[in-house]
């Protein structure tokens, strides 16, 4: 299975789960990009998003501070050192 079409199947239960509430799922993606995530968000934030779901920790210290006053869930990351 491709990683679009899974990325997809992925997405397809959250999005229902928020279209039950009145909200709608919105994805973007930045090519993992240097900045591009943060550049991405505060453009979000801008148009006035309710809040973010995030896929991935590997920049997400600099993304977290442009986002103090987002609500945003962090997702399917894996600390290394950590093992989990």
């Amino acid at each position: 299975m491709s990683r679009r079409r899974r990325a997809f199947r992925s997405a397809a239960p959250a999005a229902r789960a928020l279209s039950s509430r009145d909200y709608q799922l919105l994805v973007t993606a930045h090519d993992y990009r240097a900045g591009a995530d943060i550049v991405l968000a505060r453009q979000l934030v801008a148009r006035g998003v309710d809040g973010m779901l995030l896929v991935g920790a590997d920049q997400y210290t600099g993304l977290a501070a442009a986002l103090t006053h987002t609500p945003h869930l962090l997702t399917w990351s894996y600390d290394e050192a950590r093992g989990r």
